[in-house]
């Protein structure tokens, strides 16, 4: 038999089967609705029955009601009774409610007889509900003892009315009423039995409708039965035809297709030289008709040979895309390393852009040498905007991004943003404003926990977009709630602008990474196209979504949302500002920091001396311990630590601090050029509490040092360290190829002593460097020579020596790859760079030395010059550092070689204080002698 012939029997049966079940499938359908319509005639009857029981208990209750208080309305609702169960009237609205007439008699509804409607007497309704002859009989007795009670009502009633007189038993035209005997009359004996004669009657009435009702069900549930046994039955002879057409399957079909399947399993084992139709079936099967399978067979074949060439294409492909794949992971570790490496790079010499702009901006400048400094100081901190949304990519590319979890209030974040937005707006003539819809976000009530610096950073991307979108009109911000529970929130933000707007196709490209609308955009307004990506990141983050509408030339509206945490009140803590204090907020305070970079170290004693507090300053992390050390554990209030240092670096002196139980309560705060989310992880495992990126931003510097002193304390005189402010710059700067002075100036807070200082420090320093990288490299010593070539990098970039910097990263790398060959070429470039430049440096300084000798032709007396010195250091003028150098030969009289070397010390790390109190502690006679 085959195959096609077995399955149109098969299929026959099956369509018979089905057949049959669908008719008794319609037939215990119409059963079921007629037990359905049964059951509800049954319900109405029923119903109808229990209706007149109520009316007839209804009558007789405002019978003895009229009788015991006279109210004629209790008179009008009996016969309005009577008239509707006879026809006469219509039924008013929900008059099927059995509470009606005790809500009107309650006096809780008017009642008002319709002057239209359908009029059906009691005995209608019988009729169209089907009552029997025997029911229209009981009713017949219900009237005639309804009737019966009606005349003793109405001798009742006319009692009640003063028209029936009970001594002569008489109705009479006028009289007294009497109440007395209506009631008596309607509580009597014979009204109580004609009562109950009418319940007997209506309890008769009821009892035949139960019955009458009940049999119908009956009859309807039997049919109902009898259509689901001969569906079971139906059910059961199918049940019993699949499984004879199952065993002729089995026998037909799948014995032949277990012969196929073994041989399918050795191709699925890899052996592909199987093949079906050369070893052949058993002849027992071919007898049974397996015609189709011998041809599944050859078909398998076929497919065997295809799968084993596909397998061996898809191995290559495999190799290939595991080639391709090593060289993405490849690509991602190196744009890993290049993001660390250029975000320490930048962050170094963008600290000292910022940072000294920032002084700059607060001493005593000109109209046009403000405008200047304020614009470099807007271009640089532009530029960190840009490299901190391209290391935030980064981070949410590598999924090692991780949102904070702090108390914050909604209306500072928008009040933030904003802030930073009004003034571009107010420049474009925009009106720029905020819209918070719900009052529970206002104020204290808008208290939640999550991460404000991200949801500020989403917000002020949005504002910037639409200000920078937006040449006329305005900028709304609407904050809403879209959903609310007991732990959190559910917040819908919408920017709305009526700016150039967007096309749909424009819309589908708008949350892409480095794309704008098309390229005109970015040729007309600027910008990455980072911003909007990231913000979805953000967003994706915090549980939410963004979206936008728009039409071109009509404007945008951007809409995000993000579920927060509630938080109280009295969580949200707002970090002090030193710049909301008055005078020196932090005075007092004492501060260690660990930093090796001279640039640095001024720029972060300026910025917190400028508050008050005083600097300590330790050159490496082994210092830093050393002075820990030599004073009280509470000594020092909080400790600045750099990463990267000589002798021992951050992390290591962390440790060890945190090593020792006396320094538990320490605050240790990494301040570094490196702002990758892997140094925070590794600066929280070494124990530290918080973590400062270059550029420092002064206002966070001061916010994260008054967080670790909340309560200032007096300051002795000890502490008091009076402020560095740099010279006007008025000395001659050495004019050497390679050297940009002007940018090395910047770096140095705009102060031309200063530069001139460390451009003589490092000529003194850096003046063998060229043997020593030669002998290092000799002897092998990589780390050194690295070290040594990083710091010359940071120098060059910081004192403007603009043709060194390559050279020196070049070495750093050969070193750190630990290449020879490289390494020497390096080397060598190097030293010719250095070289002159270093020899330019010497002659400088050597003829200005020679200049100030000649030009001395009075020299000052060495006690005057101890007392000029004193009285410079005590104001806290850097011109003390030029009179040092000019007069320390003329001093040396007076000093001691050791006496002299710490003043020197002090005076190159800026340490005003520290020189005037080695300075009055000197005794010249003993120095002398």
């Amino acid at each position: 038999m085959k195959l096609k012939k077995l399955s149109f029997w098969f299929s026959l049966v099956v369509m018979l089967a089905l057949a049959a079940n669908a008719v008794f499938l319609v037939m215990i359908k119409q059963s079921y609705d007629s037990v359905v319509t049964a059951q509800a005639h049954r319900q109405d009857a029923i119903s109808l029955a229990e209706k007149l029981k109520e009316d007839t208990e209804q009558l007789t209750s405002l019978v003895r009601t009229y009788t015991s208080t006279g109210e004629a309305r209790y008179l009008t609702y009996y016969y309005d009774i009577l008239a509707i169960r006879e026809g006469n009237k219509p039924q008013p609205a929900s008059y099927d409610s059995g509470a009606y007439w005790d809500t009107v008699i309650a006096g809780a509804i008017v009642h008002k007889m319709p002057a239209q409607g359908e009029r059906i007497s009691f005995s209608g309704r019988m009729k169209s509900l089907g009552f029997s002859r025997d029911e229209f009989k009981a009713l017949n007795v219900v009237h005639s003892a309804t009737d019966a009670m009606k005349q003793m009502e109405q001798i009742a009633f006319a009692a009640t009315q003063g028209l029936f007189d009970p001594a002569t038993q008489q109705f009479v035209s006028d009289g007294e009423p009497h109440l007395i005997y209506a009631n008596q009359l309607v509580y009597s004996k014979p009204y109580n039995a004609l009562k109950a004669d009418l319940a007997r009657s209506v309890m008769m009435l009821g009892a035949l409708v139960n019955a009458r009702t009940n049999e119908s069900v009956s009859l309807a549930t039997r049919d109902l039965e009898r259509w689901i046994l001969l569906m079971s039955c139906s059910v059961g002879f199918t049940f019993l035809m699949i499984l004879a057409a199952s065993e002729v399957i089995r026998r037909q079909v799948l014995r032949p297709i277990a012969v196929l399947s073994r041989a399918a399993r050795r191709l699925a084992g890899g052996d592909y030289s199987a093949r079906i139709t050369a070893n052949g079936l058993p002849d027992e099967h071919r007898a049974q008709g397996v015609r189709e399978l011998v041809s599944l067979g050859t078909t398998l074949d076929g497919m065997a040979e295809s799968i084993e060439r596909d397998i061996q294409l898809r191995q290559e492909a495999q190799h290939a895309l595991e080639a391709a794949n090593q060289k993405a992971e490849d690509a991602t570790r190196a744009k890993s390393m290049f993001l660390a490496n250029m975000s320490h790079e930048i962050r170094t010499p963008m600290n000292a852009i910022i940072g000294m702009t920032y002084l700059a901006l607060r001493s005593d400048l000109t109209a046009r040498q403000h405008d200047y400094v304020s614009k470099a100081h807007l271009a640089a901190k532009s530029l960190l905007g840009l490299l901190n949304d391209i290391l935030d990519f980064s981070k949410v590319e590598a999924g090692k991004l991780e949102l904070e979890h702090v108390p914050f209030l909604l209306e500072e974040v928008i009040g933030n943003a904003l802030g930073l937005l009004s003034q571009p707006a107010l420049d474009k003539g925009l009106v720029l404003s905020s819209v918070i819809t719900d009052p529970q976000l206002r104020g204290r009530r808008g208290a939640l926990r999550g991460d404000p610096l991200r949801l500020s950073q989403v917000l002020t991307n949005l504002l910037s977009n639409a200000v920078k979108f937006t040449d006329h009109g305005s900028v709304t911000l609407d904050a809403r709630i879209d959903e609310r529970s007991e732990d959190d929130v559910l917040l819908h933000f919408i920017v709305t602008d009526t700016g150039i707007g967007m096309s749909p196709e424009q819309l589908t490209q708008l949350f892409q990474e480095f794309t704008q609308a098309d390229g005109s955009t970015t040729r007309k307004y600027g910008g990455t196209g980072l911003g909007l990506s990231i913000s979805k990141k953000f967003i994706e983050l915090m549980g939410g979504r963004i979206w936008a509408e728009s039409r071109d030339g009509q404007g945008a509206r951007f809409h995000c949302t993000a579920r927060f945490p509630l938080a109280s009140g009295d969580e949200v803590l707002r970090p002090p500002d030193a710049d909301d204090r008055p005078g020196n907020g932090l005075s007092g305070m004492r501060v260690l920091l660990a930093e090796d970079n001279p640039i640095n170290q001024q720029l972060a004693i300026e910025l917190i001396e400028s508050r008050g507090a005083s600097v300590t300053l330790a050159t490496n992390g082994q210092e830093a311990l050393d002075l820990l050390a030599t004073v009280a554990a509470d000594h020092f209030d909080v400790v600045l630590m750099d990463l990267q240092m000589p002798v021992m670096d951050g992390y290591e002196a962390s440790s060890r601090v945190r090593a020792d139980p006396r320094y538990a309560a320490l605050p240790l705060i990494a301040m570094t050029a490196h702002a990758m989310v892997e140094e925070r992880e590794r600066c929280t495992a070494a124990g530290m509490n918080g973590h400062l990126s270059k550029p420092v931003e002064p206002a966070m510097l001061y916010a994260m040092l008054a967080r670790h002193y909340p309560i200032p304390r007096l300051a002795s005189p000890a502490d008091v360290v009076p402020v560095v402010r740099a010279a006007d710059g008025r000395t001659t700067l050495p004019r050497i190829a390679g050297l940009d002075t002007t940018e090395g100036v910047r770096f140095s807070a705009d102060s031309t002593s200063i530069y001139r200082q460390l451009l003589s420090m490092f000529a003194d320093s850096y003046a063998d460097c060229n043997e020593r990288l030669v002998q290092l490299l000799a002897d092998a010593q990589w780390q050194q020579v690295e070290m040594l070539a990083h710091t010359i990098k940071g120098l060059a970039g910081t004192l403007g020596m603009v043709d060194l910097r390559q050279p020196a990263s070049t070495l750093e790398l050969a070193c750190a790859a630990r290449d020879v060959d490289e390494a020497a070429r390096a080397q060598a470039r190097l030293a010719q760079v250095i070289t002159p430049l270093l020899a330019g440096l010497r002659t400088f300084f050597a003829s200005e030395a020679a200049a100030a000798t000649v030009s001395a032709t009075v020299p000052m007396p060495a006690a005057d010059t101890l007392r000029r010195l004193g009285k410079l250091l005590d104001e806290g003028d850097s011109d003390a550092i030029d009179l040092w150098q000019q007069q320390s030969q003329q001093l040396a009289g007076m000093l001691s070689p050791a006496r002299r070397q710490r003043i020197d010390m002090a005076l190159q790390n800026f340490e005003f204080d520290t020189a005037l109190a080695i300075l009055a502690e000197t005794n010249p006679e003993q120095d002398a002698a």
